[in-house]
């Protein structure tokens, strides 16, 4: 059985295709926009944890979680940013930035989780 991707110039694949790029644009966009809250909400518990826990943990570790903390934050901004707003029907930026997002995601994850 072909994959979406391989299916051919069909109308019928057209159409397939064409919708299930509307719908992960729309969850792009619905992603987006929930998300800046998201982030201040995680960078504002994370100076709460790195100021409490400053006086049990050791100050170089505290600095790198810290700044991979920040770095994580910078990258996730970059994909909740003004030009990642913008509705696209391209398959693949819609493909690349829900890629970057959940990238970042798993990155944010993996930062708390150390």
């Amino acid at each position: 059985m072909p994959r979406l991707h391989e299916q051919p110039n069909t109308a019928a694949g057209e159409l397939i295709l064409n919708r299930e790029t509307s719908i992960q644009s729309a969850q792009l966009q619905q992603l987006i926009s929930v998300s800046r809250i998201s982030l201040i909400t995680s960078i504002s518990l994370a100076l709460i944890l790195a100021f409490i826990q400053r006086k049990v943990i050791a100050p170089e570790s505290l600095i790198g979680w810290c700044l991979f903390m920040a770095l994580t934050y910078i990258f996730r901004a970059t994909t909740i940013s003004s030009k990642y707003k913008q509705v696209t029907s391209d398959e693949r930026v819609i493909y690349s930035r829900l890629f970057r997002f959940r990238l970042g995601v798993l990155m944010t994850a993996t930062a708390w989780g150390s």
